[in-house]
């Protein structure tokens, strides 16, 4: 009787004790994981914060390769129109000894022959000579001045970053300095310039510009047509000083998006000019 007595005092206070401690442990292991998981954020947060100074360090990078990627693209662009310059110079000189001697008549041997031809012949074949002078210089009785007008004979559509703008049909180009097919211009005397260029852009459209001498920008202009219900243009005026041989064109911005079409239509155009001052 007293051992059935007891086992069931022993049986009740186990089933009393066991709920706590099972309470005890569990609470304990909830601690136990707590800690664990603010350990675990705090090297988290250190982890992130080392990936964050090698992302700066690595962005700090990116910036300097992006200048000297730049430098050596403005270096080899400088370059390659150095070359065209050399090129283009040689040309004119050998076109300006054929137009000479096309100018100042015949060969030595279509001389002598017109030397024994009778008087008659002689000015039979001069007055279309002469005719010839005066309309080969017909128009250019300006000399010893710098001028040009040329502009863009075509729409183009998104026209892309670090792209030069190439004006190809001239009006005028006394001293023959610009190249339509380039878009340069190549100074020949150093003196005071005024240049001045005009955009139209689409409608919701924006373009940024920039006139360049050699590699360096002198100037820039925004034209925007975002919020117009028709095209936008926007012209720009620069007075530089510059050397003989610099090289002046219009460029689109290098980094800066361009949105929409560079328009250029008969009745409106996108053009180039410049002119020296003194």
């Amino acid at each position: 009787m007293f051992v059935l007595t007891d086992f069931l005092l022993s049986v009740s206070s186990a089933i009393s004790v066991n709920p706590w401690r099972r309470s005890a442990d569990s609470l304990s292991d909830l601690v136990r994981r707590f800690n664990d998981l603010e350990q675990r954020l705090e090297m988290q947060e250190k982890l992130n914060a080392e990936q964050e100074k090698v992302i700066e360090i690595l962005n700090i990078k990116n910036e300097k390769l992006q200048e000297a990627v730049e430098t050596l693209s403005s270096a080899k662009e400088k370059k390659q129109r150095n070359d065209y310059r050399l090129k283009l110079s040689k040309g004119s000189k050998t076109i300006m000894r054929n137009e000479t001697a096309t100018e100042f008549g015949m060969n030595s041997d279509q001389k002598s022959s017109t030397s024994h031809a009778p008087s008659s012949q002689i000015n039979c074949c001069e007055k279309p000579l002469l005719t010839l002078q005066y309309k080969k210089h017909k128009g250019r009785s300006v000399t010893g001045g710098v001028a040009f007008h040329a502009y863009l004979s075509h729409n183009e559509n998104n026209p892309g970053s670090h792209q030069t703008i190439i004006f190809d049909n001239i009006i005028t180009d006394i001293g023959g300095n610009y190249n339509q097919h380039s878009g340069d211009f190549i100074c020949p005397e150093n003196g005071v310039y005024t240049f001045s260029w005009t955009l139209f852009c689409s409608r919701g459209g924006y373009i940024y510009s920039q006139i360049v001498v050699n590699s360096n920008s002198v100037g820039a202009l925004f034209c925007s047509g975002q919020g117009a219900d028709e095209i936008r243009a926007t012209t720009g005026v620069v007075v530089v000083e510059i050397n003989q041989g610099d090289v002046v064109y219009i460029r689109t911005h290098p980094s800066n998006p361009i949105v929409g079409t560079l328009y250029s239509k008969t009745t409106y155009r996108s053009s180039f000019s410049g002119w020296k001052l003194f």
